[in-house]
């Protein structure tokens, strides 16, 4: 073996550990930094949650969705029905879970005035793939992104109810272990009030 190839491997291999190493350092924080992230995060957090306070009881003017198969559903088209919304994406591993219950949670209304949305963050395309191997009884609204921030959505899964004159109501604003048998009563309640 000559010279050369031991050099180029010797470089290759140097090159590689170099690499290697930049991807695995990780960066120390000082004290006052750390203090500081923490603060934009928690400030961050407070004014998103008052902003969905915001939202909370407000009737809404004006919403339009369109459904993965193109058909368009307006405000006018939702009053006097309860509708239940779910905010998730493929890649979630808690709101894919929850389609199952979701899905039993859907027949247990069936023939009454709840209409049930899921607003995926995902393009038609890759809802279309994912749905075929997971069924989702929900209306799916692709590429539902703009409409989760205009809805200030904290974390997926996250499910709001609107009630039959419009009105936001949001369920939870944590993560729920039991958000199905919440949602359930909140959609029961609404039903009895019309």
């Amino acid at each position: 073996m000559t010279i050369k190839p031991l050099i180029f491997l010797l470089i290759f291999f140097c090159t590689i550990s170099t690499c290697i190493a930049q991807t695995t350092t990780k960066k120390t924080y000082t004290k006052e930094e750390i203090e500081q992230l923490d603060a934009t995060y928690k400030a961050k957090k407070k004014k998103d949650k008052a902003k969905r306070k915001e939202l909370n009881q407000t009737t809404l003017t004006e919403l339009t969705l369109e459904d993965i198969n193109g058909n368009i559903y307006t405000l006018d088209d939702l009053k006097g029905k309860v509708v239940v919304m779910n905010f998730w994406f493929i890649r979630c591993q808690p709101c894919v879970a929850e389609i199952p219950d979701l899905n039993e949670l859907k027949a247990k209304f069936k023939g009454k005035d709840v209409l049930f949305f899921a607003v995926a963050l995902d393009t038609k395309p890759a809802l279309e793939v994912f749905l075929e191997s997971h069924p989702f009884d929900f209306i799916i609204i692709p590429k539902g992104g703009a409409l989760a921030n205009r809805f200030k959505i904290p974390h997926y899964p996250f499910n709001m109810i609107i009630d039959q004159n419009g009105t936001m109501q949001y369920v939870s604003d944590v993560l729920s272990l039991n958000i199905v048998n919440r949602l359930k009563r909140r959609i029961n309640a609404l039903l009895k009030e019309h």
